[in-house]
This record gives structure tokens, sequence and C-alpha cells, in this order.
């Protein structure tokens, strides 16, 4: 699950992915497969940026991943998995008044 490979780096969020699995992601001629990996601003950081988000009183609470079948993406109707990754010491950014030193929510 990519959700597993973030990271928190120097205070920002950072996905890890072996090249084997970004390789996997891209390679498929027949099916595409899109993936995104938002920080706790909003800023993308790793995937495709332009997948439709879920809105905000449709995001999970951590680690619980919900689907959406409502979305339609570069011509195609996409089914979509996606949760919110708590990872410790990530500078606050879409959560205010959450303490620096408490986790901090990624969407994936």
């Amino acid at each position: 699950m990519i959700a597993r490979q973030i990271q928190p780096v120097n205070g920002v969020a950072e996905l890890r992915l072996p090249d084997a699995t970004r390789d996997f992601l891209r390679a498929d001629n027949v099916d595409s497969m899109f993936f995104q990996v938002l920080g706790t601003r909003g800023e993308l950081v790793s995937g495709d940026r332009d997948m439709p988000l879920p809105h905000e009183d449709d995001r999970p609470q951590p680690d619980i991943v919900e689907f959406r079948d409502d979305v339609r993406l570069r011509g195609n109707d996409i089914r979509v998995a996606y949760t919110m990754v708590d990872l410790p010491g990530l500078t606050p950014g879409l959560t205010p008044g959450r303490d620096p030193e408490s986790t901090q929510p990624v969407l994936v």
C-alpha cells in the first residue's frame, strides 16, 4: 500500500517508493493506474496532480480506507481508494490548532 511508504523528512511528507513499485504503477499499457499523495498543506508529494479530491467532509479518519466511484479522470471513469495517514513530526498544515509535535494527516 502506498500509504505505508510515506515518511516524515525534515518536517514534510515524502513518498519513498522502490523503483520496482514505481515502474509497476506506470508500466501497464492496457490499464491506467493513478495515484496521488498530498502533504499537510495540500501540496502534491507524488503522483497525478489532476486527480479530483474528496470533499472535505468525506475525508476518512487516519488508516480507514474509503472508496469513491464518482470520479472521472482523463476521460475515464475510475474507482478511487483513499485514506489519511498520521505521521509524527510533520509541519502543521491543513489541520489548524494541532501541536507541531503531534501527528499530522496526509491524504493518500
